[in-house]
């Protein structure tokens, strides 16, 4: 179910425990040959198609467009919220959704920038609404190992509109994406922490924060040459599953 095609009536009608998605993501640049609604895209069509196989079982809100996204300002098009503004918001939706009497929350992350202010977002909404189950997760951490399996790039290959994002535009927006520039095939930045290098796949021990200025001078955080529609289609059939499986888990979730 859409939240926003719903008459008041039919709200009224929903179950309460019924499991609630809100889709977070960013405005923001990828590199030369990408939308900057890259990450927001990912998520909502990974979310729209969820509700579509799970028509009665979900209840979609509209996506948060706009995400953190500080480090990516110095490239034009992109767009950044605040931590206290992003904070604020969810917080918002989250207590309309509690006066309203829904018990269970997703918010589903499409935007690596975005996890720190989400984990906070759990912490203080989880703490707040005793009644209420809040979860946070980014779709490419619940499908890891079929991600492993799918990484021809290498270790620090698969950062940024990169192998796996851009693999997903050609599956799912093939129209927006600017092939002129794929051949230019992007970068590996060289952290200068190892313990704090990583990708989509792999992460580091420690964070050690770098805007995308001073790591790469065209936007890019990985390669584009082993991206491909048939690996999108596979990332997406992926991450769909996971979602499915994390939704089943969620719907089972006893009251708190």
């Amino acid at each position: 179910m859409l939240w926003q095609e719903l008459t008041s009536t039919q709200h009224q009608e929903v179950r309460r425990d019924t499991p609630v998605i809100l889709p977070i993501g960013s405005t923001e640049q990828h590199g030369p040959a990408l939308p900057v609604c890259v990450d927001t895209l990912i998520a909502s069509e990974l979310c729209r198609a969820l509700e579509q196989k799970h028509h009665e079982g979900v209840l979609l809100l509209e996506p948060l467009g706009t995400g953190y996204s500080e480090h990516h300002m110095s490239f034009p098009g992109s767009l950044s919220l605040s931590h206290e503004t992003m904070i604020s918001y969810i917080c918002d939706i989250a207590a309309c959704l509690v006066r309203q009497g829904y018990t269970k929350l997703l918010i589903f992350n499409g935007h690596g920038g975005n996890q720190a202010l989400m984990q906070v977002c759990i912490e203080k909404l989880g703490n707040r609404y005793p009644k209420l189950n809040i979860i946070g997760g980014s779709w490419w951490k619940l499908c890891q190992s079929e991600l492993q399996a799918l990484q021809e790039s290498g270790f620090m290959g698969n950062g940024h509109a990169a192998e796996f994002e851009f693999s997903l535009l050609e599956y799912l927006r093939p129209e927006l994406v600017d092939y002129a520039h794929k051949s230019k095939t992007g970068k590996k930045p060289n952290l200068p922490l190892p313990q704090a290098r990583g990708d989509l796949v792999q992460g580091g021990p420690v964070s050690l924060l770098r805007n995308f200025a001073e790591m790469t001078d065209d936007g890019t955080f990985g390669l584009t040459d082993k991206a491909s529609r048939e690996k999108g289609e596979k990332i997406f059939c992926a991450a769909l599953a996971a979602l499915e499986a994390l939704l089943a888990d969620i719907a089972k979730l006893p009251d708190r």
